[in-house]
């Protein structure tokens, strides 16, 4: 996106910790009781819907215009709508101000348990245990849509292996420790450790198809 100076390259990836999905969420009093509901009116109109993100071109606005391409909507004609933070967007989201939130699942989580929003889709896989395990996924609503907020750890440019092993030996004991699996229920995360080697095929594999889903919004720098 020509947004920052720098590129995944000049630093070293030293391990992916664990994937975080979006879900989109609405309040609860909405019309539209479910994901189906949702897409069926984006089909009549894409722009009938407005819908909270934080910034344009993260994750969150990506994986519900991924889910929009695979319904047949155009995801630029999408009504997007930008605030400073997701807990702005929430709140607007409950206040009727927008119409719909796309989020971290561990941001939605008491406003979804409270009762006073409704979990329409999640961009996982599969569906989640525990806390979302009643969100269906795009996939359950017959669209093939699947995106990721992955959480990376990464060192400076130029390490050298020696030190990039020794965080690897490092993370790999944090993620099997029991306070790691508490923390991973709270917030809603799903596991996917990889180490640095396995971490830096990821990205360059990430980086190509978030250039695709950029240039499709009209994003992308070229």
């Amino acid at each position: 996106m020509g947004r920052a100076s720098f590129n995944y390259t000049d630093m070293s990836p030293i391990a992916q910790l664990f994937h975080e999905y979006a879900v989109l969420v609405v309040r609860n009093e909405s019309p539209i009781k479910n994901g189906g509901d949702f897409i069926g009116m984006l089909k009549s109109a894409p722009d009938s819907i407005s819908i909270g993100v934080t910034v344009l071109g993260t994750a969150h606005h990506i994986s519900i215009a991924r889910a929009a391409k695979a319904a047949g909507i155009d995801p630029k004609r999408l009504k997007m709508v930008t605030f400073k933070s997701g807990t702005d967007a929430m709140v607007a989201t409950m206040g009727g101000h927008v119409d719909a939130t796309v989020s971290s699942a561990s941001n939605i989580l008491s406003g979804v348990e409270s009762g006073t929003l409704r979990a329409l889709a999640i961009s996982a896989p599969q569906r989640l245990s525990g806390r979302m395990a009643k969100v269906a996924t795009w996939r359950e609503l017959g669209l093939d849509s699947v995106s990721t907020n992955f959480r990376m750890i990464f060192g400076p440019r130029g390490m050298s292996n020696v030190q990039v092993a020794y965080w690897d030996q490092i993370f790999s004991k944090v993620v099997a420790s029991d306070t790691w699996a508490k923390e991973m229920e709270a917030n809603a995360w799903v596991g996917g450790y990889l180490d640095s080697k396995k971490a830096k095929q990821v990205l360059a594999e990430e980086y190509g198809a978030l250039k695709i889903a950029l240039s499709e919004l009209g994003m992308a720098k070229q």
